[in-house]
């Protein structure tokens, strides 16, 4: 029995001297790890606490699909103006009737011949003076004031240009009114009297002026024929814009169909 207390007694001594020195030295690694302790374990609860409120608001955005379903009902609205538009197709017959005033009978009357319009009167936009097969001193001025000039290179020494002599007299014979006719003659100088029993013998009427194709004063109208071929055609009009460029070779009846198409439908048709 004695010995029992004699225990308890030293148990009891001892753990009193440990807690004294517990108690007086905070830095102790018992006391510093039941307060480290307690700090993860107020830390733990206070985050269990704060996540609480998050798995509250996780729940929010569970509550949100309800929110959507309205927004599903919307649409189940908007049925009802997709109805309106339905009833919306007797405004189409409105444009019906915006169709109805055809103005392409009015704009049939500038196809008409001889009301064309399509290009402005003018003189030859390439100024010059020259001599042309008679020794006649000619300028733009000469052709007059037309609405196309066909500008034509040739030589007397061309099979290809001689075998469309007729073809373009009878050309500048039915335009004359409204297209002005000038030709380069690439042998002017070692064949003149060539080309004038040509032209007089297939009846190249006196609108087809006829002038050296060597000559400064009319390397502007060279320009838009030197194709390095015989024959090369081009038709400009009063502004000098090409609107046929640079035809090489006979082709007869076709400048006939060509400049009737132009003056009667315009250059864009």
């Amino acid at each position: 029995m004695k010995r029992a207390i004699s225990i308890v007694l030293c148990i009891f001594f001892v753990t009193a001297l440990f807690g004294c020195y517990a108690r007086q030295d905070g830095r102790d690694n018992v006391g510093g790890f039941f307060s480290a302790l307690g700090d993860y374990m107020r830390a733990d609860r206070d985050g269990d606490e704060s996540a609480a409120p998050d798995e509250a608001s996780a729940e929010s955005p569970l509550s949100s699909p309800p929110s959507e379903s309205p927004a599903a009902a919307s649409p189940s609205a908007s049925p009802s103006p997709s109805v309106q538009p339905s009833a919306q197709p007797p405004a189409p017959e409105p444009s019906a009737t915006s169709a109805a005033p055809e103005p392409s009978s009015t704009s049939a009357a500038p196809d008409e011949p001889g009301t064309s319009g399509f290009f402005e009167s003018g003189r030859l936009p390439f100024k010059f003076t020259a001599k042309d097969l008679y020794g006649n001193t000619v300028t733009e001025a000469s052709l007059g004031d037309k609405q196309l000039f066909f500008v034509h290179y040739w030589a007397t020494w061309c099979g290809p240009c001689l075998q469309e002599m007729p073809d373009l007299a009878q050309l500048a014979t039915d335009f004359n009114d409204s297209v002005g006719f000038i030709a380069l003659l690439d042998d002017y100088g070692s064949n003149l009297s060539g080309a004038i029993q040509i032209v007089e013998s297939t009846g190249i009427p006196a609108n087809f002026i006829m002038v050296d194709a060597a000559s400064a004063e009319v390397a502007g109208l060279m320009s838009l024929v030197a194709s390095g071929y015989l024959p090369t055609s081009a038709i400009i009009d009063a502004s000098g814009v090409m609107v046929i460029d640079q035809l090489v070779g006979a082709y007869g009846d076709f400048y006939a169909t060509a400049l009737d198409y132009l003056l009667t439908y315009g250059p864009d048709r």
